[in-house]
């Protein structure tokens, strides 16, 4: 008995389907080298069967329908279609800058062309993966299962509240009363950043400390020019370069990053305060300034230090206002990359 779900289909023209024989099964006659009709009971459907060779397993049918007759094929008796995806947009899908998912819309191409759609049930899913400097994130949408569409061979995905994107496959079976096809298309869709405009980082994070950090980490920027997250060794991301990024979500959404970053520059100044006070206080007599009031500017310097390399540049005993950069000089030289920033705003 030969299995209707064997058959694959070619959509090009005249339908070239192969059929493969369970073991032991017998009923394509001992044909070998040529072409033999043995079905032939409508006059716009004909089914034709040959083996390419003596291996009874290695047997093939063709189905040919002529055009216009589609509508009066009997679809639950065999798989006569086959499916391919395509999309109306480029194969590069682009987060918004508000932002947002892209609003997909993938399209199952049926053929031949004219089956209707109504008798189609479809079944979506995407698979997105972002591997990139040693990261490797995976997305599924929907998370579970499928998105079932029916009667309508566009699908939009429905997007999480995450922002994420990399590399997009989308799946889709295709039934039409008990027969299927499935298909994925591996043409190269990818999900990528679009950066906010300048105005908008701005209005985010209006501190100029935070404008200079986020200045001298990204020049303002959360995608490189090709709409990757912009990285930054050993495992910095998007604006702030904050690393390691808090979550994954951070190296896409740019507000997110900028917020975490700018959470973290206050972070570092507060422990450079506190850190200063607390010796200070200890022998205020050696000191020969207070950094309860005095000098705020210098504290700033000690928490951008801290910010970029994670350890402070001013000594415990103050060194009479003099920073210690024989033992953090990548600090000192950040604190001051970070002061030109703010006395020229170049933003």
């Amino acid at each position: 008995m030969l299995d209707p779900s064997h058959i694959i289909a070619d959509p090009e023209g005249i339908t070239d389907y192969v059929w493969d024989l369970e073991e032991g099964a017998s009923g394509i006659p001992g044909i070998i080298g040529t072409k033999e009709e043995f079905l032939s009971e409508r006059d716009d459907l004909w089914i034709e069967g040959f083996r390419r060779s003596g291996n009874v397993k290695d047997a093939s049918i063709q189905i040919g329908i002529k055009a216009g007759s589609y509508e009066d094929i009997d679809y639950g008796l065999f798989s006569v279609f086959d499916i391919r995806i395509t999309t109306s947009l480029d194969t590069n899908m682009n987060i918004t800058t508000e932002p947002a998912m892209p609003d997909v819309p993938f399209e199952a191409g049926v053929f031949p062309i004219g089956i209707p759609h109504e008798i189609i049930k479809y079944r979506w899913y995407l698979e997105v993966r972002f591997q990139q400097h040693g990261r490797d994130d995976y997305h599924r949408v929907p998370t579970m299962g499928y998105s079932e569409v029916i009667g309508n061979c566009e699908w939009v995905p429905t997007w999480s509240d995450s922002i994420f994107g990399g590399n997009a496959i989308p799946f889709v079976y295709a039934s039409i009363e008990g027969s299927s096809e499935a298909a994925h298309d591996t043409t190269g869709y990818t999900i990528r950043g679009t950066n906010p405009a300048r105005e908008d980082i701005l209005g985010e994070i209006p501190a100029v400390q935070h404008r200079a950090v986020c200045w001298q980490e990204s020049r303002m920027r959360q995608f490189d020019n090709e709409g990757w997250p912009l990285f930054g060794g050993p495992n910095g991301w998007g604006l702030m370069q904050h690393d390691p990024p808090p979550t994954e979500r951070h190296i896409w959404n740019w507000q997110l990053n900028l917020g975490a970053g700018a959470a973290y520059v206050n972070e570092c100044h507060q422990n450079a305060q506190d850190y200063l006070n607390y010796w200070h206080d200890q022998a205020p007599e050696s000191w020969s300034w207070d950094p309860h009031t005095d000098h705020p500017e210098w504290v700033w310097d000690d928490g951008f230090a801290r910010y970029n390399t994670g350890d402070p540049i001013y000594s415990p005993n103050g060194n009479n206002g003099n920073r210690n950069c024989g033992q953090n000089q990548a600090g000192c030289d950040y604190a001051n990359l970070i002061d030109g920033h703010i006395a020229a705003q170049p933003w």
